[in-house]
């Protein structure tokens, strides 16, 4: 099993641009508008994500957050 932290991007020297045109191929309801506001990391981070999920999984399988990385919401208390 490959967790996140463990991947590696196929082409380490990507541009924004590449970053950009690959994320939109594995999730094209993205629009590119969207996606450049946003720093290199985060676009090689997101890709990362994309292809994390897109490859077979096991019922072992999980995404392992990096330390230090928050998520985009919590689960809080309802009352």
């Amino acid at each position: 099993m490959v967790h996140a932290r463990d991947w590696q991007p196929q082409n380490t020297s990507m541009t924004v641009d590449q970053l950009i045109e690959r994320i939109v191929v594995v999730a094209p309801a993205l629009r590119r508008e969207a996606l450049v506001d946003f720093a290199p990391a985060q676009l090689a981070h997101y890709l990362q994500h994309l292809e994390a999920v897109e490859s077979p999984r096991d019922r072992h399988a999980r995404w392992e957050r990096d330390p230090g990385v928050k998520p985009a919401c919590e689960r809080g208390s309802r009352f």
